[in-house]
């Protein structure tokens, strides 16, 4: 069963970056061949105290649990693996895990639970030292706050996580908050803001030669064009 296990994490592992590449759906089914396999690894890893191992196998399946509809599924094991890493020390992995546990939450709507998480994940990035995932964990909190309609936080959490993305260099997650920050002016009636701020947010787009990107703040901007 050990070396089952082992086999099945490095197997998850191996497939977790080609989720988000061209060829996604092969590499989604792949894993849903395996699915018992993995269940069974995951399950081997929780009842013999492998934590380490286990963090690594549930951050290497959340996106494959989300996009194929096991949220529920992923929620519970996430949470059960959680409450048995409470005391461990932060690390990366457990950090992955609290990310994982909060955007499954938030695809159910489940957003004090969401929260929950990603505030955690942030205390856990601080200890950590590492600031761009304290502004990905701001930029977590900003999201369920927006969804909650509470804009005037979420305004805020996305401006501290822009500042830091704008330390930092990273111009495509400059763009994105960019275009967080519009929605929320757009949603309170400020169009005039908003569009300037998809203007922004296209222009790096633009220079980024992001197609995906180029698309997003263009439908932004024909809905808060004057």
């Amino acid at each position: 069963r050990r070396q089952h296990a082992l086999f099945f994490i490095e197997y998850a592992e191996h497939i977790e970056p080609e989720l988000l590449g061209a060829n996604q759906e092969v590499w989604l089914d792949r894993l849903e061949t395996e699915h018992e396999n993995l269940r069974a690894a995951f399950e081997w890893c929780v009842e013999t105290g492998e934590v380490e191992a286990c963090l690594c196998l549930s951050g290497a399946l959340w996106r494959f649990w989300s996009t194929r509809g096991y949220l529920t599924e992923g929620r519970e094991r996430l949470a059960k693996l959680l409450t048995v890493c409470a005391t461990l020390p932060p690390s990366k992995a457990m950090s992955k895990a609290l990310y994982a546990a909060g955007v499954l939450a938030e695809a159910q709507g489940d957003y004090t639970a969401a929260r929950s998480y990603f505030e955690k994940n942030l205390s856990l990035q601080h200890e950590l030292g590492d600031k761009w995932g304290v502004a990905n964990s701001l930029n977590n909190l900003g999201i369920v706050a927006f969804r909650n309609n509470d804009y005037l936080r979420a305004r805020s959490l996305y401006e501290e996580s822009l500042s830091l993305w704008r330390e930092l260099g990273n111009q495509r997650a400059v763009a994105l908050s960019l275009s967080n920050l519009g929605n929320i002016a757009e949603d309170l009636g400020d169009y005039v803001q908003a569009n300037l701020l998809h203007q922004e947010s296209l222009a790096i787009f633009r220079e980024l030669k992001d197609a995906h990107g180029i698309a997003l703040s263009l439908g932004y901007l024909a809905d808060t064009a004057p």
